[in-house]
């Protein structure tokens, strides 16, 4: 929420007793693992069902404008690693690298209490462990983006021919045209 008097925007995290862990998010290529630099993610926590009531508690913002930076890592405000507590998370993608095809479907985490599982493709049951790196302990999750298809360039010398045939199937047509109509004329 935005402060008007300190002019500060002020992030509010709830969060349930219980253990959390740090996660860290790369973005890379899908063919060559190259990280991949410009995307934005949203992370939202996603709700449990009430134990008394049967209610779902609904979706609660966690980070939103995460930004890949040139090394892959999502960023916001300059920090890598997020502090998560115990539940489901859906990471999703907001905006693409350019030349890449937007995510269609979040990449779905839990975090728990031995560490963190996702999987990218919720249509699939593959779930992945993230690996934990020894230096900041934070939990990586790999996320892979494929390039989207190549647009054909316009203009370029190939379209010359299509040109100079059209221009000729044109005063083809008219000179035809012109003749028949001499012919019906002077009968």
């Amino acid at each position: 929420e935005w402060d008007q008097e300190s002019e500060t925007l002020i992030y509010t995290i709830t969060i349930p007793n219980g253990k959390q862990q740090s996660v860290s998010f790369r973005l890379v290529d899908i063919s060559d693992s190259s990280p991949l630099a410009g995307a934005v993610f949203n992370l939202n926590r996603i709700g449990e069902k009430d134990p008394e009531t049967d209610e779902d508690t609904g979706t609660e913002h966690m980070f939103t404008g995460m930004i890949s930076n040139e090394e892959g890592m999502l960023t916001l405000n300059g920090e890598t690693v997020f502090r998560l507590a115990k539940g489901t998370y859906a990471l999703t993608e907001i905006k693409a690298p350019a030349g890449y095809i937007p995510l269609t479907e979040p990449v779905m985490l839990t975090v728990g209490d031995e560490g963190v599982t996702w999987k990218q493709n919720v249509n699939t049951k593959d779930v992945s462990e993230a690996t934990q790196d020894p230096k900041t302990g934070a939990y990586l999750v790999t996320v892979t983006n494929a390039p989207g298809p190549e647009m054909p360039e316009t203009g370029g010398s190939g379209t010359a021919i299509f040109v100079l045939a059209g221009a000729i199937l044109t005063l083809t047509a008219g000179a035809v045209l012109t003749m028949r109509r001499k012919r019906e004329g002077g009968d």
